[in-house]
């Protein structure tokens, strides 16, 4: 029985980015990437390394989507990354600030 080849575990691996952009004052864009994919396993080392690859896999896509969107739509990858004043925090002088 020990001779005997396991036979191989299935899983579905899913991997999604959510990211939510102001670009400008009130506006915001969602950008997302997701890859769900099914593989084969035979011990838990070999699962984890198939999910970190397609961890890195939906990374590198979500990156190039972004840069893209941003491009096409003229806006600079600023707005990804910084405050630019498009909104601002909470001061207890607001009307709603808590």
């Amino acid at each position: 029985m020990a001779d005997e080849a396991k036979t191989p575990r299935k899983a579905v691996i899913t991997k999604t980015i959510v990211r939510k952009l102001n670009t400008a004052k009130y506006e915001t864009m969602d950008v997302s990437a997701s890859i769900s994919q099914e593989v084969e396993w035979n011990n838990i080392t070999e699962l984890l390394e198939k999910s970190e690859n397609i961890g890195k896999l939906v990374l590198r896509d979500y990156q190039g989507f972004e840069a893209e969107a941003l491009e096409e739509l003229n806006l600079n990858s600023s707005h990804s990354s910084k405050n630019d004043g498009a909104t601002k925090p909470f001061s207890k002088d607001d009307f709603d600030g808590l």
